[in-house]
């Protein structure tokens, strides 16, 4: 970037991951990214339900219980990948104690939740055909979304399971896409 000296964008917002230092520019990784071995990834195509058209810009955070928050943020087409490490088993020992699931039967609680209001953004989104990104601040700062467990409004989207080792697409009902309404 042609800047003299350090960039310090903040937003006001904990980084993604939440040890990121404060200060600086933060990263999101591009939905078509491959997880690393031993990082889960949530993925999904996020589709604006009030507009009939991708969610682009949308904010995709993902936690455990008592975890701290990731963050992805969604392209032009509304895809995002949420890249987080796997919570802690039950167990801290060097092997699980008697009675316990192996690693590999692991599953844990996830909470999702989005930050989408394209129409509140200020300054306000570039067309996303146009292949200008939108401004840092105005897309993570987007106040809270509603995503869809159903078709219907009032199915809001319950916490979700992800397994050890696999990947957590985010769906509505039989849909290839999560539905968001903006705020």
């Amino acid at each position: 970037m042609p800047l003299r000296g350090l960039l310090d964008e903040d937003c006001g917002l904990p980084g993604s991951p939440p040890d990121e230092p404060l200060g600086g520019v933060p990263l999101f990784s591009a939905p078509s990214r491959i997880a690393p071995a031993g990082v889960a990834a949530v993925r999904a195509d996020l589709w604006d339900a009030a507009a009939d058209a991708p969610a682009a810009w949308a904010v995709l955070e993902v936690s455990a219980s008592g975890e701290p928050t990731y963050r992805g943020v969604a392209d032009a087409l509304g895809r995002v990948v949420v890249l987080l490490p796997y919570p802690e088993p039950p167990w801290h020992g060097s092997s699980p104690p008697p009675g316990s699931r192996s690693l590999s039967d692991q599953t844990w609680d996830l909470d999702v939740a989005a930050r989408y209001a394209p129409a509140l953004a200020s300054p306000p989104f570039p067309d996303p055909a146009s292949a200008e990104p939108p401004d840092l601040c105005a897309v993570l700062t987007q106040p809270a979304g509603t995503l869809l467990d159903g078709d219907s409004p009032g199915s809001v989207l319950a916490p979700q399971t992800l397994e050890f080792g696999r990947e957590l697409v985010l769906r509505t009902g039989d849909l290839p896409v999560l539905h968001v309404l903006p705020a």
